[in-house]
């Protein structure tokens, strides 16, 4: 499989990597399970957060990690698992939630602020808060060294303390960490990356074929969702218009009512588009896991990706857009 280069280090990792937000009601063998076979399927590259499984999974990912040593590991800080807050908090996030909705979009304000921070159980964005859970990370993870360390789904507001960065350039200096950056979905990143890109070593955002072109040139990339989130709805209205998926079929080799084959080609554009990152995915299916690494490594399949993902890109992100478009 590829390797990339991991930002600020010498350190290479394979292209493919695996996210580990395993499903609500795993258990730790079934997570070892599914960890040990994407290992031996090539993937070097795991990504997981407190937020996930509860607080549980980076404990799963680091007795997995204890086996290995030729891997690297990003974790994150920002969204706090439910077991950090008592009962009567996570009732007001049930209670404020759709307040938190109706004002996106809106001017940051301080209410907004302290809203979203409730409503999305975030942490609170101080050094002292961050080294507590850097620490608890490194202790879970098995790994004094975290190679990518980056804020989850933060808020422009939510960077503005001056300490905060003074703090994660010490650990980066000490050794404790070896890249920042910041994860979260597009539409928020894209504010914070304008306002705080001294934060962003890298980038990790959800983006596919359809989305346009990669968002953040010049930051190391990891792009997630890359079969797009809302696949099914792209491809309906993909299928709406049959000359074009005829055109398209005929331009990229391969006949494209088939929904498998589009999503073969959605996985291998985004590698091919993001040749010098990382693009993760998560399956509860070993058998899925080798058919990703399997689609990674098949060379035959660039030619007829790089032409879908010329397509695709032109197409733009709203798939309305599916039919203006000519093959």
């Amino acid at each position: 499989m590829k390797c990339v280069l991991l930002p600020n280090s010498t350190k290479r990792t394979s292209q493919l990597g695996f996210g580990c937000a395993f499903w609500a009601s795993i258990r730790e063998h079934d997570a070892t399970r599914i960890l040990d076979a994407a290992y031996d399927a090539g993937i070097r590259h795991f990504d997981v957060a407190p937020y996930y499984l509860n607080g549980a999974a980076e404990a799963y990912v680091g007795k997995f990690l204890s086996k290995y040593e030729d891997v690297s590991v990003a974790t994150k800080y920002g969204l706090l698992p439910d077991s950090a807050y008592a009962f009567q908090i996570r009732l007001m996030r049930i209670l404020l939630k759709p307040i938190a909705r109706s004002m996106r979009g809106r001017k940051n304000s301080p209410l907004q602020a302290k809203i979203s921070t409730i409503s999305r159980g975030k942490a609170k964005f101080s050094p002292e808060e961050m080294q507590l859970s850097l620490k608890r990370s490194s202790v879970l993870l098995n790994r004094p060294y975290i190679d990518m360390f980056l804020f989850h789904e933060p808020d422009v507001h939510d960077l503005s303390d001056e300490r905060l960065l003074h703090s994660v350039h010490e650990n980066v200096a000490e050794g404790r960490i070896g890249a920042v950056g910041v994860g979260g979905q597009s539409d928020r990143a894209v504010e914070v990356f304008r306002n705080h890109s001294h934060f962003c070593d890298v980038m990790q955002y959800d983006w596919n074929a359809f989305s346009g072109n990669l968002l953040f040139p010049g930051t190391f990339q990891v792009i997630y969702w890359v079969t797009g989130r809302s696949f099914h709805e792209i491809y309906q209205m993909f299928l709406q218009d049959d000359d074009l998926v005829r055109r398209w079929s005929d331009v990229v080799g391969s006949d494209l009512h088939q929904p498998d084959n589009m999503r073969t080609l959605l996985f291998k554009a985004a590698l091919l588009a993001n040749s010098d990152g990382i693009t993760l995915f998560y399956s509860s299916k070993v058998e899925h896991i080798y058919q990703n690494v399997a689609i990674a490594e098949n060379g035959s399949l660039d030619e007829s990706a790089r032409k879908f993902l010329d397509l695709a890109l032109a197409t733009g992100l709203h798939p309305v857009r599916l039919t203006s478009t000519q093959g």
